[in-house]
Order: C-alpha cells, then structure tokens, then sequence
C-alpha cells in the first residue's frame, strides 16, 4: 500500500510515486489559535500517555513568549469539534513577566510513578526553574522545583521524555542549561535526575546525579 510517511518509494510497484496518500491542511479535524501577539503558542507541543497527567491521553501545548509563558492542556477526548484556549482542562502560567513556561516540557517516571516536567527557563531571573508534578494532577501545585543555579543559564529549555538511562524501570529527567557559564562563556550543562519522582519541595541542579559539559 503507498503511505504518505515513506513519501519517494513505489510500493505497489506500478512505476510511479505520484499515487502517495497526502494530508491536506483544509483536511485537519481540530485547530486551535493561540490568543496573544507573540506568544508562539505551539513551540513546544507534549502528548502524554494516558496514565500521566490523567486516566487518558493529553496534549500540552506552550506559548511561552505570551507574559509569564502560559501552557494549555486538554484530554484526547476534548479534542474534537472546536477547541478553544477556554476549552483547556488545564492552563498553567509562569509567575512573572518573561518566565517563558513551557518553552520545555517532558513526561517522565513510569506507570507506577508518573511524572510531568515542565520548565521554565527565564525564571528566577534567568536562572531557570523546571516545576515538576510527581503523581499529582496538574491542577494542583507542582511537587517539586528544581532551581538553576548559575544567573544567564536559562535551565529548562530542553527536556527529554521517555528515557530509562539507568535501567531501574523509572524513565529519568534529562534537562538542559543551554547558556549556563560555569565551565565556559554560555557553553551550556544537561543535568541528569536518575530518580525524578524522589524530587520534593525546593530542590537544585547540585542534587543531579549527572552532569554532562563542554569547555
């Protein structure tokens, strides 16, 4: 059968590979429109297993340039008809003017322990937060925040989901510093949790149990 997601190979072997099954945009079931001038809602777009954030699939979707930086979430489910920003089964927002939340955003830990990350790089004046809900729902406040440490290292910007580093069952919390200064002029440092679920109350990149640099 020709797909679209091989685009170039014949498969049906009939000489041409003009027969490609192709989405059109006027096609799309579902679109929603960020509210805000400049707030780049869909940079950064998380779907989430069902089991995470809640008993069935959600999509989170930032636009961290809008104030404080603002992400909106709604279930599978809600997704039909047309959704709006009002729509939102949740909508988070940063704590202060250029917090820039949800520029990444990560789901973690396991079915057991679910865990959902969310940073926001400009905070605490640049040095970066990641807000963390260990199986909590993200209504309620996160369970832990884990505070950059170096002023420009903008923590937060990249995080990484769905991967068990170590092995132990329990998918880890990989996040970026992408401008830290500490070993060269904005070279940048990830920190590795091993344990993302055991993070409480106010924590720092000195409890990561690695750290990857660059000189």
């Amino acid at each position: 059968a020709e797909g679209w997601w091989d685009a170039g190979v014949d498969n049906n072997c009939d000489g041409s590979v003009e027969d490609q099954a192709r989405a059109e945009l006027s096609a799309l079931g579902v679109r929603i429109d960020g509210d805000t001038e400049g707030g780049a809602f869909g940079a950064s777009i998380l779907t989430i297993p069902a089991g995470w954030a809640d008993d069935e699939a959600v999509v989170l979707i930032s636009a961290p340039f809008a104030g404080a930086g603002d992400v909106y979430g709604w279930r599978a489910s809600e997704l039909s008809g047309t959704p709006t920003l009002a729509t939102a089964a949740w909508h988070l927002t940063g704590g202060e003017e250029g917090d820039f939340m949800g520029y990444g955003m990560a789901w973690l830990g396991s079915d057991s322990a679910p865990v959902v990350a969310i940073g926001l790089e400009g905070a605490d004046d640049t040095r970066g937060v990641v807000q963390v809900w260990s199986g909590a729902d993200l209504g309620d406040p996160p369970t832990a925040t884990v505070h950059g440490e170096v002023f420009g290292g903008y923590l937060g910007a990249q995080l990484v989901s769905g991967y068990d580093h170590d092995g132990d069952g329990m998918d880890d919390l990989l996040v970026s510093a992408q401008l830290d200064s500490t070993f060269a002029t904005n070279a940048g440092v990830v920190f590795l949790f091993l344990e993302p679920d055991g993070l409480g109350g106010d924590a720092t990149t000195a409890e990561a149990d690695v750290q990857f640099t660059t000189t």
